[in-house]
């Protein structure tokens, strides 16, 4: 039996996933971590990027600026108890 030959990825398919997990423990250096990443989506688009936070350390202006290069923002809401006991 013959092993399946690989196709490669398309250029435009190919990129990395990166996780940038605690924007809020960044304190007081979340503006300069917020330009270096926008530095580096704006250089390379092709990755997927995750960005999370605690709810309110991401300001609008800095939602505005991440939207311009395709991210979108999204909110977890609290567990009910049900599913909190599912869990």
């Amino acid at each position: 039996m013959q092993p399946e030959e690989v196709q490669p990825l398309r250029p435009e398919a190919a990129g990395l996933f990166f996780l940038f997990d605690g924007l809020d423990e960044s304190s007081k250096f979340k503006g300069p971590v917020l330009d270096c990443l926008h530095g580096l989506w704006e250089k390379e688009p092709a990755h997927l990027c995750v960005l999370t936070s605690r709810p309110g350390i991401v300001s609008h202006e800095d939602n505005a600026r991440m939207s311009s290069l395709g991210f979108n923002a999204f909110a977890m809401d609290y567990l009910t108890e049900e599913q909190s006991e599912e869990l």
